[in-house]
């Protein structure tokens, strides 16, 4: 289940699974044309260098190209280094002689040590302008991205262009791998000084990324948005589980999260008890779809077998998630470790803030306070944890405030997804989403999971969506030009956090947080009649001034060019921006110095240039360039009174270029200086970052103000169609006038056919919607349900008219599916999410079953679904549509007179031809009554059943039918017999009272006499 390389290294290095073997005992063969000389055993990943023998660990499909392996035997000098010497071979040698021992190249040893670093990881280390991979990653990389993989020296080796590695990097955490990024910490010019200058380049790991924890560029081309689309979700969920009493029944356990964004810095927790189905874990992770999943060994089976069945669904529909396994602490552990976390992260804060986010961190449930600490430990490996001490933005998923819609009511509903091909398009979001921006797209899927229950929220929400759809005004234009081409300034603000934003990308962050603070700067206090906009509008110029000062302080044509060394052109105005700590200071010393120190270079420079123009008596001498070699002296070759001790750098026919000695040295002392301000440059860069990131609380919030306002402005889009309605909140009454399904509508040619739906809590509660199949029973419960959803979003919805009652929850029981990961059966599953909603379920609930009962035999379907139907009439009374292919249930209406009524899907019987009784044409409109047959064979005609199993069938439907009205009227006439025998009426009365209803059809007969 780990999302990491499997074969892992051992403590002695090894990378395999196979019987560990000491690296210095591995014996390499050599190049060998006979083709019978044995193979050395050796590590999978070292390279067998016999070319008769083949590499059984070696992928199939990976592409190799094999390359001609020169013999290298490398051998360590006093210093410690390694030196290259060419073995030259025996002519005579025999083949039984033992073999020279091989030995790896220093760049293979640098790898060696970084894979016992880091064993859960791709490496990727940066050689020259390329990206390399070694041994078994070049493997895994090779069939990820599709590139070859070749042989040299001891490791197979895959390598990709360095300018291309944030694409392929992208690729390789989409594949749920977890990736580690080496590169030199050590520079050229400092290490031409110092005693290592004849050894490699010191390499080690600067970055780890997964799925959760890459923060990409918020401009990156490879995070492009398209309306209705959904964004790659990079929750990172953290799961613990407690067994609860012995009372309980089996199965149950207490279950607390922590779902933690960090491209956007939000942070969600709960807990909450949950069933052998783990029905409300389900729920979480519809809403979250988790690319990261942390738990500890100690999670129960059942919960295992969820994440199993989540992963294995995802991975169907093409995404990957990530699984990782966190060591679980004590309730007491975790907090004290918390707490410890806070206060080294505060530590140069008054105790009085320290104190005011622990009080918010304690106040979290027992088992999210676990979570939290194994989220923390998670992310150190990733230098991310910081972003966990923003208390200010931890959420309750349970709130007062909002609905909870589950699992089956998003997967039945169709939210954010078909049930075809589990893409967006057709799905609620795909109608609603008109955002602009990123940000705003991720809140409307947040404000669509989480409807709302306060009507004063409604309405507010309904009022802001109502002046933006009929009011084209300065201000909504004002409002759009704001939301058009604006950054995510969510996920830039996270990436300047964490101190990865590039300075082209910050310039493109804080000009975007300008656009925003300026754009209603005229007059912000009259820019909207509704109270929401108006709130939100006075939120934006709050960061003005902060925003100006950090623009004024850098040069953005540098900044545009990540230019760091000239950004800040003027360092004394970095002492304006907040609190300069002595650091700062040092580091702008040190920018003074470097800078004095290059002028000084390049004035000695030219001093030596003029020397060199007086000794060759050319004045029209001046310094080339060649390649990357700088200051070069050309001369012809018939030059003469060259000096010896000048370095011959280059030549051509007719030229030859030269370095002086003192040219050399005043170039290497020209790097240091520029690799030394390079340096300083980038602290100063990292310390602005840090001084953006004081206001992190300030920008987010206005970051959240303008998401609301572009979701504001995409319901307002969707509420501006024609046939679109402000649904009035009501305490009793359901009435929707010429109701539509609103994804059927748009995805159809022809118009959709309305319907007109009338409950009442005091009235009529319960519609039993019967009719023949593809009658279109399903899309007018979904349309209902979809419309409450719509309105408590703050949507407009597609009616002629609407009055909804505020519903505390929306449960829907609809398809059928198996669960094969817990071992439970189509109707199991059927039964489980009927407890669920049973259980649920109050009298301010919208209930939806749609077929209940199919997973069994027709007896016992009818016997069920009639006793879930009585059951919520009679002691639950919900808003209740209740489809179902079983007539008999029509009985209920009778003794629910006052609370249920019976409708089927209007349709009209052709007339019949070639023999078939079946076909019939749909009408879609509900009207009242019971429709006695379900007309399933006309389905299966359309279906192309061929006509003979057709004709089959409907002989023995008919016999069936006949069988079962002539049982029907048995038990009606003993019915009726008993009947007449308590009157104590006499036989003869009795074939007399008989023959009075013989001129009634049977069916009308014993629908009379069932009344009795």
């Amino acid at each position: 289940m780990k999302c990491q390389d499997s074969n892992s290294l051992h403590e002695d290095g090894s990378l395999s699974s196979k019987p560990r073997i000491d690296w210095e005992s591995i014996i390499a063969n050599e190049n060998s044309s006979s083709e019978d000389e044995s193979l050395a055993e050796i590590h999978p990943n070292v390279v067998n260098a016999s070319k008769g023998g083949e590499d059984d660990d070696i992928d199939e499909e990976v592409p190799l190209i094999k390359l001609q392996k020169r013999n290298i035997q490398e051998q360590e000098d006093s210093n410690g280094s390694f030196t290259k010497t060419t073995k030259k071979r025996s002519r005579n040698r025999s083949s039984l002689e033992p073999k020279e021992k091989d030995v790896y190249t220093p760049l293979e040893r640098q790898y060696i040590e970084l894979r016992k670093k880091y064993k859960d990881c791709i490496l990727a280390i940066e050689v020259g302008y390329k990206y390399r991979f070694f041994g078994e990653d070049a493997k895994v990389v090779s069939k990820a991205l599709g590139i070859g993989c070749y042989y040299e020296h001891n490791f197979l080796n895959a390598s990709v262009p360095s300018y291309r590695i944030d694409f392929h990097l992208e690729r390789l955490i989409n594949a749920g791998l977890k990736v580690a990024i080496a590169k030199q910490t050590e520079t050229a010019a400092f290490k031409s000084t110092g005693n290592t200058r004849n050894t490699l380049f010191e390499r080690d790991v600067v970055g780890m990324y997964t799925k959760g924890t890459l923060i990409r560029e918020s401009t990156s081309r490879y995070d492009k948005r398209l309306n209705g689309s959904l964004q790659d979700s990079q929750y990172i969920l953290c799961i613990a589980e407690n067994a609860v009493s012995k009372k309980t029944p089996l199965g149950k356990v207490q279950i607390g999260f922590l779902c933690t964004q960090l491209s956007s810095g939000t942070f969600i927790y709960d807990q909450f008890e949950d069933d052998i189905l783990r029905t409300n874990l389900q729920t979480r992770l519809s809403h979250f779809q988790p690319c990261e999943i942390l738990f500890s060994d100690e999670f129960s089976s059942e919960s295992v077998a969820l994440l199993n069945h989540y992963v294995a669904s995802e991975q169907s529909i093409g995404r990957k998630v990530c699984i990782q396994y966190v060591d679980q602490h004590t309730p007491k552990i975790s907090m004290q470790n918390v707490c410890n976390f806070f206060s080294s992260n505060f530590y140069d804060y008054e105790q009085a803030i320290v104190n005011l986010h622990l009080e918010k961190i304690k106040s979290l449930p027992t088992l999210s306070m676990v979570c939290l600490e194994m989220t923390i430990s998670y992310l150190t490996e990733f230098s991310l944890e910081r972003i966990l001490t923003m208390s200010d933005f931890y959420q309750p998923f349970s709130h007062f405030s909002s609905m909870i819609l589950s699992k089956q009511t998003l997967d039945g509903l169709e939210v954010f997804s078909n049930q075809t091909e589990h893409s967006s398009i057709g799905s609620l979001f795909w109608v609603l989403d008109h955002t602009y921006t990123k940000f705003g797209q991720r809140l409307l899927q947040q404000w669509i999971k989480a409807p709302l229950l306060c009507e004063n929220e409604i309405n507010d929400r309904l009022d802001a969506v109502e002046e933006l759809s009929t009011g084209f005004n300065e201000n909504t234009q004002i409002l759009r030009k704001l939301l058009h081409r604006l950054p995510d300034l969510e996920k830039g603000l996270a990436r300047i956090y964490y101190q990865r934003c590039s300075p082209s990308e910050l310039l493109y962050i804080l000009k975007g947080f300008y656009r925003v603070s300026t754009a209603f700067s005229s007059n912000p206090n009259d820019s909207f009649q509704s109270f929401l906009l108006g709130s939100l509008v006075k939120q934006l110029p709050t960061i003005l001034y902060p925003v100006d000062q950090f623009l004024a302080s850098f040069n953005h044509g540098k900044a545009a060019e990540n230019n760091k060394l000239e950004m800040f052109q003027n360092v004394d105005d970095f002492d304006s921006i907040g609190d300069s700590s002595s650091e700062d200071s040092q580091s702008i010393f040190k920018i003074r110095e470097h800078k004095m120190g290059i002028l000084m270079v390049e004035t000695e420079l030219n001093m030596h240039l003029q020397e060199l123009r007086d000794y060759l008596n050319y004045q029209e001498l001046n310094y080339s360039s060649w390649g990357n070699i700088t200051f070069c002296i050309e001369l012809s070759r018939g030059c003469k009174n060259i000096p010896e001790d000048w370095i011959r750098v280059s030549a051509t026919r007719s030229l030859i270029r030269y370095h002086t000695p003192e040219i050399q040295a005043l170039i290497l002392e020209l790097a240091q200086h520029k690799e030394a301000l390079a340096i300083s440059c980038e602290e100063i860069y990292m310390a602005f970052l840090k001084k953006i990131s004081g206001y992190y609380n300030e920008l987010r919030r206005v970051a959240v103000a303008v998401a609301s306002l572009d979701c504001l402005h995409s319901f307002a889009c969707v509420s501006s169609q024609t046939g679109y309605v402000r649904p009035q909140l009501t305490t009793h009454d359901f009435y929707v006038e010429e109701s539509r399904h609103p994804m059927i509508e748009l995805l159809t040619d022809g118009p959709y056919v309305p319907n007109d739906i009338n409950l009442s809590a005091k009235g009529i509660q319960t519609l039993l919607i019967t009719g023949p199949n593809m009658g279109g029973k399903t899309s007018v419960v979904k349309q209902l349900a979809l419309t409450s959803l719509m309105a408590q979003c703050g949507c407009f919805v597609p009616a002629k008219s609407a009055r909804l009652p505020l519903f505390d929850s929306i449960l829907v029981r609809l398809g059928s599916t198996d669960n094969i990961f817990l071992n439970m059966s189509t109707f199991m599953v059927e039964m489980y999410e009927t407890n669920e909603i049973l259980n649920k379920a109050t009298d301010k609930s919208l209930v939806i079953f749609d077929e209940l009962g199919r997973g069994t035999s027709t007896i016992d379907g009818e016997a069920i679904s009639y006793a879930v139907l009585y059951y919520l009439n009679y002691y639950v009374r919900p808003y209740l549509l209740f489809v179902t292919h079983y007539p008999g249930l029509g009985v209920l209406e009778k003794q629910f007179k006052e609370r249920l009524r019976s409708y089927h899907m209007g349709y009209v019987r052709l007339e019949e031809t070639n023999q078939n009784s079946q076909s019939i044409s749909f009408l879609y409109k509900l009207v009242p009554g019971i429709a006695s047959r379900s007309y399933g064979l006309n389905v299966a005609k359309m279906a192309g059943i061929p006509n003979s199993v057709i004709h089959r069938a409907e002989e023995i439907s008919e016999e069936h039918e006949r069988d079962q009205w002539y049982l029907r009227k048995t038990r009606t006439l003993v019915k009726l017999r008993k009947y007449i025998q308590m009157v104590k009426l006499s036989e003869s009365d009795f074939e007399e009272f008989l023959s009075c209803f013989s001129i009634l059809e049977t069916k009308e007969f014993i629908e009379m006499a069932e009344g009795f």
